[in-house]
């Protein structure tokens, strides 16, 4: 899942990494034995090729077999950022426990940390060559800084090496937050992160409108002035739910509408490394979609937190929608009956005539790097491989959670939420937008500039020059 604190983390890690920082305080380690692991669903075809269950789970065990077995016990430590995660807990501690009854001699030791402490530790153990054989690394600029201490393995050779891993991880590959800034792949999810509006059918009928109304719009002003129509009528429900403190997601969507009426990603790092104007055509209509969309929030979602806030208000169904959703979402809603069985996902509407449709963020979820000078780097290779079975895929999915590996034919029959399986087909049809901003004082321009559009103290127009003004002043002192 990704969180607003992921901006201000990066902020920190960036103006941090020389300094030694302080020790960070472990939230949760599963260190997991076969003793620990529990059943598996099973699994009777893999995707798209169709097998036996039996043939799936031996193609599994022979994948990862290829390197022999350590000849004593080994421990591979892994760090991740998903501490207090129900979901991601049980199903990698089944993971790891299943694959210690593959290889008895590798234990996988687990520890997951909160996104606030996270960035002090990776600086931290960066420093002090203390870094796990596997640790996430966020997508952008803390990756970027990382990158240029020279530290990590490129995964590029490993893959090529192994068409069957390259094919199971498939489209996963061609994500964001996975390739070095000279396109070496230095990092591996296990699991895809995308974003979609989220609505409910039933508070939609309340105010005598309908799933397919939502779903027909044309456009993103549309959008807006369905729920204007809902606000004039008296309905308390009128607005999507989002948190705007920081504006982080904002800045996020500009970069997806930008995409969407350029239809090429070079574009938008052309104007975020100085070398094209953010005042031209795609920015200018990302920028007035900005606006519009204060048209579908309450007035006070910029002082709201976007996690603790929004799903107060989604849980408790005292909007229609939610603007900010992914696959986490189900997950959130699944304890509530009547939350689950009524939600539905929807892309949100192009933002501009022939811009493109089914356009959404979305990049590589949890992504796990490694040192170029591990001592266990084939037996760590080894364990990356599995992560991306039809097999592990199956415990994944059986948690609500995308994986980022080949999902099993079966995949349908082991999630019973409707909403789920819609997220996963509406990912596979989608065009994938890029979100990461890599530069943080272009960053930094960006989040005050749009803000300012948002809420309509600054023109379009005005806020991009702005933006283009602080972007060419950053670039001119780095030459």
């Amino acid at each position: 899942m990704k969180k607003f604190l992921v901006f201000l983390l990066i902020i920190v890690f960036v103006l941090g990494l020389s300094f030694a920082g302080s020790s960070c305080k472990t939230e949760t380690t599963a260190a997991t034995t076969a003793a620990e692991a529990t059943a598996a669903p099973a699994t009777t075809a893999a995707a798209p090729a169709t097998t036996a269950a039996a043939a799936e789970t031996t193609a599994a065990a022979t994948q990862t077999s290829e390197v022999g077995e350590p000849s004593s016990p080994i421990v591979i430590k892994v760090w991740d950022w998903q501490a207090g995660t129900a979901a991601y807990d049980n199903a990698l501690n089944e993971i790891n426990g299943k694959y210690h009854e593959l290889h008895p001699n590798v234990t996988i030791e687990r520890t997951a940390y909160n996104l606030s402490e996270y960035s002090e530790l990776i600086k931290t153990a960066v420093q002090s060559k203390t870094l796990p054989d596997l640790f996430g690394l966020y997508q952008g600029t803390m990756e970027r800084e990382v990158e240029k201490t020279g530290i990590l393995h490129s995964f590029d050779n490993d893959l090529s090496a192994d068409p069957t891993w390259k094919a199971n991880l498939g489209k996963t590959l061609e994500l964001g937050g996975i390739r070095s800034a000279d396109d070496k792949i230095v990092q591996i999810p296990y699991d895809i992160f995308y974003l979609a509006g989220l609505g409910y059918k039933n508070v939609l009928e309340n105010m005598k409108s309908s799933e397919a109304e939502v779903q027909g719009l044309t456009s993103y002003k549309a959008l807006g002035d369905l729920c204007q129509k809902f606000k004039a009528a008296g309905n308390s429900t009128w607005y999507l739910e989002a948190g705007l403190a920081g504006a982080y997601i904002l800045r996020e969507r500009f970069y997806v509408f930008s995409y969407s009426v350029a239809k090429d990603a070079k574009i938008i790092y052309e104007a975020e490394n100085g070398k094209r104007s953010w005042t031209e055509e795609p920015f200018l209509k990302a920028a007035e979609a900005i606006k519009e969309t204060s048209k579908m929030m309450r007035e006070d979602t910029q002082a709201l937190d976007a996690q603790t806030d929004t799903y107060a208000l989604l849980k408790n169904q005292e909007c229609w929608g939610g603007w900010y959703e992914g696959p986490w979402s189900a997950g959130i809603l699944l304890d509530n009956k009547t939350d689950i069985e009524n939600a539905f996902y929807f892309y949100l509407p192009p933002v501009a005539d022939n811009a493109l449709t089914k356009c959404w963020a979305a990049d590589a979820g949890q992504v796990l790097a490694m040192r170029e000078d591990n001592p266990n780097k084939d037996q760590v290779i080894k364990y990356l491989k599995y992560l991306s079975t039809p097999e592990v895929s199956a415990i994944f999915i059986k948690n609500l959670i995308h994986p980022a590996g080949k999902f099993p034919d079966n995949w349908k029959d082991l999630v019973k939420v409707p909403i789920f399986v819609q997220g996963v087909e509406m990912y596979q049809e989608s065009n994938i937008a890029p979100w990461i901003c890599f530069t943080p004082d272009v960053e930094q321009a960006l989040l005050t500039n749009i803000s300012l559009i948002y809420t309509g103290e600054l023109t379009p127009m005005e806020g991009l020059q702005k933006i283009d003004e602080a972007t060419k002043a950053y670039w001119a002192t780095q030459k």
